[in-house]
């Protein structure tokens, strides 16, 4: 599958500027059509309307909402300007795209007709960054694409040189690794990561990292299998440890998540990649 149409979720925070950096560069790379999307939400007046019922006049409370509702057009159209002179400058495809909705909810639904969307790393350190959390999670489970998470440190320009492909024998990784195939094909290093297990397959009935290895060759990619344990104290550390020693600037793994009283959450390991990502992560679920 060719990565023909790209998303990117814009939301003019600081680190909205190195998300559009790594889509803009991937776009360019894949002859990509990239959308930009900013999404305001109808819930921020009405939080003022709610707020301040009690001490305002209604005429005053309309104007204030009003007044919050321009705020949000006038940041949003903003974040389309630079946008429009990012992807002007780079000489690739473009389209904006402005709705009004509840956040996480909208991202997922727009990103159905994308081959792939771009979202942010959660910063636990930001405290404007309320809601990052159910956007990464619903994006996920719901969008039916992969998602690449631009981490919040660092600046990454969308070439994909090394990638490290996190392999378990599951629906979600099998996934992961056939939608990151256009961004694989055109790596000089990809090496196939299996913690725990046999290179050749504990389970003679499922695929090895070694046989993923091989499939992947089988497509041109200079692929290599290896196994080791963990090291320290989870998967995550061990995954991200050696993404940093072969010097990787992509991550492949399923993201993983379970229902908890009919609310989906994230599984352990792509909790804590979430939390410790250094470089850009591709999930699918």
């Amino acid at each position: 599958m060719a990565l023909k149409e790209l998303l990117v979720y814009l939301d003019g925070s600081d680190r909205s500027e190195a998300r559009l950096t790594l889509a803009v560069g991937l776009a360019r790379q894949h002859g990509s059509r990239l959308t930009g999307l900013c999404v305001t939400d109808p819930s921020y007046p009405l939080a003022i309307r709610t707020g301040q019922a009690r001490q305002s006049d209604p005429a005053t409370l309309d104007l204030l909402v009003k007044r919050a509702r321009q705020e949000q057009r006038d940041h949003a159209a903003g974040i389309e300007r630079g946008f429009r002179e990012r992807t002007e400058r780079a000489g690739i495809q473009a389209s904006w795209r402005l709705l009004e909705g509840e956040v996480a909810r909208t991202v997922a639904a727009q990103a159905r007709s994308a081959d792939l969307v771009v979202v942010g790393q959660p910063n636990p350190d930001d405290p404007g960054a309320d809601g990052e959390d159910e956007l990464v999670e619903r994006a996920l489970i719901s969008a039916g694409c992969p998602i690449l998470l631009a981490p919040f440190m660092g600046r990454f320009d969308g070439g994909v040189r090394t990638v490290l492909v996190a392999w378990k024998s599951t629906r979600e990784s099998a996934r992961a690794v056939r939608d990151a195939l256009p961004l694989i094909e055109k790596a000089q290093s990809v090496r196939v990561l299996t913690i725990g297990g046999r290179l050749g397959g504990g389970e003679r009935d499922v695929p090895s990292g070694a046989d993923i290895a091989a499939y992947l060759t089988r497509h041109g990619v200079a692929a290599t299998a290896l196994e080791t344990e963990r090291q320290g104290t989870s998967v995550a550390d061990t995954l991200l440890n050696h993404a940093a020693d072969m010097g990787a600037d992509l991550l492949v793994m399923g993201g993983y998540g379970h229902s908890r009283l009919r609310e989906l959450v994230l599984g352990g390991v792509t909790r804590d990649i979430l939390r410790h990502m250094t470089i850009p992560v591709l999930m699918s679920h």
